[in-house]
């Protein structure tokens, strides 16, 4: 008499779903990077003036350098949070290279020209719109950009932030989780649209005091969204993010 086949799940074991990721995760995540950034560097500032009242000292303004370390530090504390979260939030998604993964994967070889073809395009949308539309010397009144590129100690741990983290982040946010989290609703293209527009929105409080600005924050936005679903990786758009950036401040830098 043939045996009988062992059950599939011999201890009665109920199976776990897999965690939910979609429209509401994607913008949680996005939600709680910056609201966990804002307080983070509120929280270290408040710290700050609380100390010096507890020795009588005066409070006043805090420098530069204190600024750029306490947005250096919340970006950071945020960003390893956000991204923790998302890990186990996409399980296996986080390498899967569809409009519906996080796409954090490998990507061919002839990626990475591309990225490198629309990097010097967003750099040269940049450059023109800083020559042609010179920056006023309020407009950056209200940014962050001041005190994280003054010169002083922090000047290159916030170049690092700048240039190397803040793409990173970014791209796995807005062209991994974003996309991730939409392409199920709006298709993979309506996905990339909304991402496209969430980051020029959360980059407009900026953009606002210089108008010009979002020429080129949008051309690199799309470029990054066309890369992460052409080649289905994110790797491609953290290069061009990466080229960009770096390409800005070098750009600010030779016509200030």
């Amino acid at each position: 008499m043939p045996e009988a086949s062992e059950p599939a799940n011999p201890w009665s074991v109920p199976a776990v779903p897999p965690p939910r990721f979609g429209p509401w995760q994607g913008l949680a995540a996005l939600g709680g990077f910056f609201l966990g950034q804002a307080a983070l560097t509120a929280a270290a500032i408040f710290l700050r003036a609380l100390a010096l009242r507890l020795a009588h000292r005066p409070v006043g303004t805090p420098d530069a350098g204190f600024l750029a370390a306490a947005i250096i530090a919340g970006y950071l504390a945020s960003a390893l949070g956000t991204v923790a979260w998302l890990r186990r939030r996409a399980g296996p998604r986080l390498t899967a290279g569809g409009a519906e993964g996080l796409a954090w994967c490998p990507a061919p070889w002839r990626a990475y020209p591309a990225a490198l073809a629309a990097a010097v395009v967003a750099i040269a949308a940049a450059g023109l719109m800083l020559w042609r539309f010179p920056v006023p010397p309020t407009a950056l009144r209200h940014s962050a950009f001041p005190a994280l590129l003054a010169p002083g100690p922090m000047l290159i741990p916030a170049l690092g932030l700048v240039v190397l983290a803040a793409p990173l982040v970014e791209e796995f946010l807005f062209r991994g989780a974003l996309i991730a989290a939409f392409a199920p609703r709006l298709g993979a293209r309506g996905a990339a649209v909304l991402a496209t527009l969430l980051f020029v929105a959360v980059h407009a409080p900026e953009k606002l005091q210089y108008p010009p600005g979002f020429l080129d924050v949008t051309v690199m936005a799309a470029g990054a969204a066309w890369l992460r679903l052409r080649y289905r990786s994110i790797r491609p758009a953290v290069a061009l993010h990466v080229l960009y950036n770096l390409g800005v401040v070098l750009a600010a830098g030779l016509l200030r």
